[in-house]
């Protein structure tokens, strides 16, 4: 299984198995009524190799949403054209890290300002 690391809840994950990731997409796109599994390959072609249309994709994009928990916007979802782009793309989101775990400058109540 696939896991992410939680910031908030101070658990630190290993890195992300892609020949997961790529087992768990293959898993999810055949399960997709338009689709054969013997084609389910990483350089099939959403459109011209596995013939789905827009809608189908989204309904792709929504399952692996729902299986890696993550969220795929507009604008990467058109940037997918190919099963690798897919794991590739998921790979990247559950590696990139939590913006908890950096917010920024802290406070220092003891910090000096101005010329001494």
């Amino acid at each position: 299984m696939v896991t992410r690391s939680f910031a908030s809840y101070g658990v630190d994950l290993p890195p992300v198995d892609p020949k997961e990731v790529e087992l768990r997409v293959f898993k999810t796109i055949s399960t997709h009524d338009k689709i054969d599994p013997k084609n389910v390959k990483t350089t099939s072609h959403l459109t011209n190799d596995l013939g789905l249309d827009s809608l189908d994709q989204v309904e792709i994009m929504v399952a692996l949403e729902d299986e890696f928990e993550i969220s795929i916007d507009d604008v990467d979802a058109e940037k997918i054209h190919t099963i690798q782009d897919i794991i590739n793309f998921i790979i990247k989101s559950l590696n990139r890290p939590d913006p908890r775990e950096n917010p920024g400058a802290k406070y220092d109540p003891n910090m000096e300002f101005g010329p001494n």
